[in-house]
């Protein structure tokens, strides 16, 4: 049977991919800057006759401006996935008007993240690890349960550390997924970039929704109460806690979203002799 996942991704595909795309454009496009930025910084240290100045303030300030287009898109694209597993309305409008409700909050947790996360990796790297797994659903609290940033790091850790090994478990497989499907798609530029990283946000965010729902013992109902959310009764309904565990509903994902990625190689494989031809 179909999972929610699977449902909100083949029932609302048409909002969801173009938000997928232009977050996969903008994440590929940075990878692409600090690329050149790096090799920009060589050249600076052979001796090249450059601005240093001009490319430092010019590679920060592009490179911010991204960053905050790939956070907002993020949080559009899981707050879509939400209404579109609780609605049954992918709505953009509506995803984007629920993350500019909450965008300082947003900025702050993933501010905080971002410290904890990189001093672990950098000193300890366990550590590291450890944060990456514990504050993994903090997002999805954030919207869901309408916490603040610190308070959505402390709830995502209670939620998480009791099946620790489970949710460690999720992340391997979807950072397997993301490097699987970069391969797929690699032979294709920086097109097949943006395509990689557009499939990697559509199934992260839905199984983030998934995970935050399994391992939380309620339904987050709050998400109903916002102006213009309403459930597909028209009324307000309290939701049944999933009753399948996080690893399946991602492997079951998983599954699926690696048969589109196969099929997508299938038919680029078959185009290409048509091109040549």
């Amino acid at each position: 049977m179909a999972t929610g996942v699977q449902r909100t991704l083949t029932e609302h595909w048409r909002a969801l991919v173009p938000v997928a795309l232009l977050l996969g454009f903008a994440s590929s496009l940075l990878g692409d800057l600090l690329d050149r930025s790096s090799g920009a910084v060589e050249e600076l240290e052979a001796g090249a006759n450059l601005d240093a100045g001009s490319i430092i303030v010019g590679v920060f300030s592009s490179s911010l401006l991204i960053i905050l287009v790939t956070l907002v898109l993020d949080a559009v694209l899981f707050n879509m996935i939400v209404g579109g597993e609780r609605t049954g309305t992918a709505d953009l409008g509506e995803g984007f008007r629920v993350t500019m409700g909450r965008i300082g909050s947003l900025v702050l947790l993933v501010l905080m993240l971002g410290v904890l996360v990189g001093v672990g990796l950098v000193l300890f790297i366990l550590p590291g690890v450890f944060a990456i797994v514990v504050l993994f659903p903090a997002v999805a609290v954030l919207y869901l349960e309408g916490k603040g940033a610190v308070a959505s790091m402390k709830r995502s850790y209670q939620l998480v550390i009791k099946r620790f090994l489970e949710v460690f478990g999720l992340l391997l497989i979807l950072v397997a997924l993301g490097i699987t499907a970069g391969f797929a798609m690699g032979a294709l530029g920086f097109v097949g970039s943006v395509v990689a990283s557009a499939l990697g946000s559509l199934v992260g965010q839905a199984a983030t929704y998934h995970a935050y729902m399994d391992l939380s013992a309620e339904p987050a109902s709050l998400w109903f109460a916002r102006p213009g959310a309403r459930p597909r009764s028209g009324r307000l309904v309290h939701l049944t806690p999933p009753t399948s565990r996080v690893s399946g509903r991602l492997l079951e994902s998983l599954v699926w979203s690696s048969q589109i990625a196969v099929d997508m190689c299938r038919r680029s494989a078959v185009a290409s002799p048509l091109r040549r031809g």
